[in-house]
């Protein structure tokens, strides 16, 4: 029995000292907002109050355009998943990004809510500042959904849907789902992921 405490003792020693070692070497601690305002906007990027929130904005493109595309980022990312596409369309379009409440150079949303009900306030907020009647909306993921419910909520404001992999509608197969995911349903290891976010992990997801 003795054998079995010593070889549990030297193990749980052992994986603290892995931990430890890993935190040291991928551990980042928050910059500040500013700081990382100045490090990832665009050059067209502005910071628009809205409901409390001062909400990261992109807006680019052909001046012209009387029916902008709206593009709504997924899960973990940002206005940036739409660079490529943004790149390629604004020769004809006027292109509108922004980060969501939560994510990106937003930041969260002080109430803490993030339900269908405050994402539909928040679109309509969006679209008032910006002096749109009608878009069309691009929702990947969780944009995907966001862009689908908003549609459904305000139609009339809403020419057209572009939904790539959006949440809410049933996959033709089966997926396997993002390892960030995974690690969040962890207890411990979760709360470790708050403050250590692998480069590789990230890019995983």
């Amino acid at each position: 029995m003795k054998w079995l405490i010593s070889l549990l003792a030297k193990s749980a020693i052992l994986l603290a000292g892995v931990l430890m070692v890993f935190g040291f070497i991928f551990y980042r601690a928050d910059q500040p907002a500013d700081i990382v305002y100045k490090k990832y906007a665009r050059p067209v990027s502005e910071q628009i109050p809205i409901m409390g929130m001062q909400v990261h904005v992109t807006d680019e493109g052909n001046p012209t355009d009387s029916t902008p595309l709206l593009f709504i980022h997924g899960t973990s990312s940002s206005l940036l998943t739409w660079e490529s596409s943004t790149e390629i369309l604004k020769k004809d379009y006027r292109i509108i990004r922004f980060d969501l409440p939560g994510f990106g150079m937003t930041g969260p949303n002080r109430d803490g809510n993030y339900s269908t009900a405050f994402n539909n306030q928040f679109i309509d907020s969006l679209l008032d500042q910006l002096h749109l009647n009608r878009v069309i909306i691009a929702g990947n993921s969780l944009g995907g959904s966001i862009a689908w419910q908003y549609a459904l909520h305000r139609p009339k404001r809403v020419k057209g849907l572009i939904l790539v992999d959006a949440a809410g509608i049933a996959p033709l197969r089966k997926m396997k789902g993002a390892i960030g995911f995974k690690i969040a349903q962890i207890p411990v290891l979760n709360k470790l992921m708050s403050v250590i976010t692998p480069r590789f992990l990230v890019k995983k997801s």
